[in-house]
């Protein structure tokens, strides 16, 4: 398929059987796997009044079995040769790789809405997705998280939006403004004057980890960007880094670790 001008060579590992879901879930990981089964391990395990099906993509051709266990019908494999990305605009080659993985993994998609997410996340109520879902009577894209910086659009470590809205938008990284992957959508509604729903988040407002601490004391133990929904609820955790604490390049201290947070999630999904 040509992606973006750029012909890329996708590949079905394991192909998912479901048929009409209610919500398709795209994540990127490059190599990785533990961390990004535990994550979709959560999404199907804390969500049981939708249908979902995940698009798992990875853009470093290793074929490596993708094990979502009990949810494996519902999950799609898809591998793309290891690719040597041009690096033209700031957000360097590991963005890049992104952007394509979710360009190749929305081709796919066919429910009304998709979901984006990094692999480093973990679904932490019922009915998380359905949070999200609900919203979408009065907005067009919903997110647990925006970025502080740049135009402040919706982060691509997990954002919902309306499929069929959006088919103008890129998750490819913008000059004009500066731009991330994926904030094309957040941009693409601003450039309209319609607003987008961003659940209250740690990263948005640290002064939430106080309160967010004091309700779930077992949170304190790991760094991240914890989002609640309106009862203050936390409903959905994004530790940040995870594929480059997988590669070992993560120099920051005090920040969750890749093991202790695969440990972490281990705890949760049983």
């Amino acid at each position: 398929m040509e992606i973006l001008g750029k012909k890329i060579e996708a590949k079905f590992v394991h192909k998912s059987n479901v048929k009409n879901s209610d919500v398709d879930i795209l994540m990127p990981a490059f190599k990785e796997r533990t961390m990004s089964q535990l994550a979709a391990r959560s999404f199907f395990h804390f969500e049981k009044n939708l249908k979902l099906r995940l698009f798992f993509i990875d853009p470093s051709g290793k074929q490596k079995p993708f094990d979502a266990g009990p949810y494996q019908e519902h999950t799609s494999f898809i591998s793309i040769p290891n690719e040597h990305f041009s690096v033209s605009k700031k957000s360097g080659k590991m963005s890049h790789s992104n952007a394509y993985c979710l360009e190749v993994g929305r081709q796919f998609c066919t429910a009304p809405y998709v979901f984006v997410c990094h692999n480093d996340v973990l679904a932490y109520r019922e009915d998380w997705l359905s949070y999200l879902v609900d919203k979408m009577s009065a907005y067009k894209l919903a997110a647990f998280l925006r970025d502080n910086v740049r135009i402040k659009a919706a982060h691509v470590s997990g954002f919902l939006y309306t499929r069929d809205y959006f088919d103008k938008a890129v998750f490819w990284p913008q000059d004009f403004p500066e731009q991330d992957v994926g904030d094309n959508f957040s941009y693409y509604l601003q450039r309209k004057n319609e607003p987008y729903f961003v659940c209250p988040c740690s990263h948005n407002n640290p002064k939430l980890l106080k309160k967010i601490h004091r309700r779930n004391p077992e949170l304190k133990q790991i760094t991240g960007d914890k989002c609640l929904d309106e009862k203050g609820n936390v409903i959905y955790i994004h530790t940040g880094r995870g594929t480059v604490k997988m590669l070992g390049h993560y120099k920051k201290a005090n920040k969750t670790s890749y093991n202790k947070w695969n440990s972490f999630l281990q705890g949760i999904i049983k």
